[in-house]
Order: C-alpha cells, then sequence, then structure tokens
C-alpha cells in the first residue's frame, strides 16, 4: 500500500485504488468494469491511477452502492488532475440512461444546467443543478475533492480545506450503475479528460476535522508526497 491510500472502515461502500484495475478495495465487490482506462504510475497520486482519454474512458461500478447514496448522510471522496479546466467534464454520475437520475459531480455547470467555463466543482440532484459556480476553481494539479452530505447539507472541500455548502434533500432512489469518468445526456455523453487516483464513497458524512486529517496524511508529514 503506498502512502496517502485510504484504509477502509464499515462505512466503506466503495473504495478503488486503481492501481492497476478497478478492483474494490471495500470488501463489498463493487469491482468496476473498465472501458479504455490507462493505468501507470504516471498517471496516479499514489502509486498507479486511472487515464481518461476524454472521448471513451469509462468505469463503471455496481447498483449497489446506492444503499450509500440514498442514506441520510454520505462522503464522496476523490483526486482528480484535469487535463484542463476549461471545459465541461464528468467526474462522476449515476445517471448515464435517461431514465431515473440520481446525481451527477462535475465542473462547469450554472445553475440552469447550462455549460460555463469557470473550472469549479458542480453537483446535480435529479438533474437540478445544487452546488455550481462556487468556491475555488480546480486546478491541472493534483485535487483531492470531497462532497459530503449530513441529511440537510451538501458541504465541499478542496485540498482539506472547506469549500462550500448548500442546503440539499437526500438522493432519489435509482437503480443505475455508478460511471466514473462518462455521463449521458439525453443528446450527447460527456466524458472525463485527465487523472484519476483513491475513488472513494462511504455512508457517513466526513467531519472537516476528518477531511483535514485525511488529506495531511495524504501528503505526507512535510507536505511532498
Amino acid at each position: 500500500m503506498s502512502l496517502g491510500e485510504f484504509i477502509p472502515s464499515s462505512n466503506t461502500k466503495l473504495l478503488l485504488h486503481l492501481n492497476g484495475s478497478s478492483v474494490d478495495s471495500s470488501g463489498l465487490g463493487n469491482s468496476g468494469t473498465d472501458t479504455a482506462i490507462t493505468y501507470s504510475q504516471a498517471n496516479g497520486k499514489f502509486g498507479q491511477g486511472a487515464g481518461f482519454n476524454g472521448s471513451s474512458s469509462k468505469i463503471i461500478v455496481g447498483t449497489g452502492l446506492n444503499t450509500a447514496l440514498i442514506s441520510n448522510a454520505w462522503t464522496i471522496s476523490l483526486w482528480l488532475k484535469p487535463t484542463a479546466v476549461n471545459i465541461f467534464d464528468i467526474f462522476m454520475a449515476n445517471d448515464h440512461n435517461s431514465g431515473a437520475r440520481q446525481f451527477a459531480l462535475s465542473y462547469g455547470e450554472d445553475s440552469g444546467g447550462g455549460e460555463i467555463t469557470t473550472g469549479k466543482l458542480s453537483f446535480e440532484r435529479a438533474g437540478i443543478p445544487i452546488l455550481y459556480d462556487s468556491g475555488v476553481a480546480l486546478t491541472t494539479n493534483w485535487n483531492h475533492t470531497v462532497l459530503t452530505y449530513n441529511g440537510t447539507n451538501l458541504i465541499s472541500y478542496i485540498n482539506g480545506n472547506f469549500n462550500t455548502t448548500t442546503a440539499m434533500s437526500a438522493l432519489p432512489t435509482s437503480a443505475n450503475s455508478v460511471y466514473l469518468g462518462q455521463r449521458q445526456y439525453p443528446t450527447a455523453e460527456r466524458f472525463y479528460t485527465g487523472n484519476m487516483d483513491e475513488v472513494i464513497i462511504e455512508n457517513v458524512a466526513w467531519s472537516a476535522e476528518k477531511v483535514k486529517k485525511y488529506y495531511t496524511y495524504a501528503k505526507g508529514r512535510y507536505g511532498i508526497c
């Protein structure tokens, strides 16, 4: 295990270290199915990571994740290194099909669902933008992004620091799989261009202290890893 890799607990529903594959290390068997993913040390933050080509790359993980994501509290944690931050990219979604929508995590979306070029984190609930064009923009370096839901508010963190928050209802039930790097729009697909590492979903809301603690651990004692 490389420094910075997350250690699962009973709350962990998905843990992808992306060390050469999308095997789920949570123990729940939510391993992914890969399409056009490139694994390498160069694509990773901790050991190997996954490279997404922006046109066909995706990882599809099981529907069992809905148990965590429709609960009263959950956390999504991703390490992301986008190739660019002035385009509309999709990081994680489960609305690949045109049916029931649960959520979509991306950057570059405004309050009406249109595309913008701020490179700021966006979150959509059931097709409605909830968190958008607020907080700090992501960079083309590695970004640790965390979204937590505590039953009342959606809270985002970037690189260990509080980013923004907004009120939100719980996510609607959906039987769709969760897609990393792809989302199906009514008329066109969207893909992610860049690298991804350490994908975590838990059915508990991380506190600001836990977010900071994990980020500090991942950076190493001297903050240089």
